[in-house]
């Protein structure tokens, strides 16, 4: 189930990166100004705090998941198919939830 969560930090690390740096690196490029719309200067002030507090969210679950394994070794050997599904439900759920708060709440804040 660790390896899922690692799986999942990974994606919202990309996304981080292609939704943080790479506007960024343009406007850079562009000589220090933002050419690249407000519509995306909103989109990028809400994945800023959104998969910032996602990614603490998995490293959460992550060590939650290694205490749960150290304290019941032989109820956690295998892991389902059921369980990984849960996992992956849950990480997508905190990922979109997160973003649409922050997004909401920027677009409000904006207006």
């Amino acid at each position: 189930m660790s390896t899922h969560l690692v799986r999942w930090i990974c994606v919202v690390d990309l996304c981080q990166g292609l939704f943080q740096l790479l506007p960024k690196l343009i406007s850079t490029m562009a000589g220090n100004r933002w050419i690249l719309g407000t519509a995306l200067a909103v989109v990028v002030v809400a994945t800023m705090q959104s998969f910032f507090y996602t990614n603490l969210v998995l490293i959460c679950a992550m060590v939650v998941n290694k205490v749960i394994r150290c304290k019941y070794p032989l109820r956690t050997i295998g892991e389902s198919s059921r369980q990984r599904r849960l996992v992956d439900l849950l990480a997508l759920f905190v990922l979109v939830t997160i973003f649409l708060w922050y997004f909401v709440m920027t677009l409000y804040l904006t207006m």
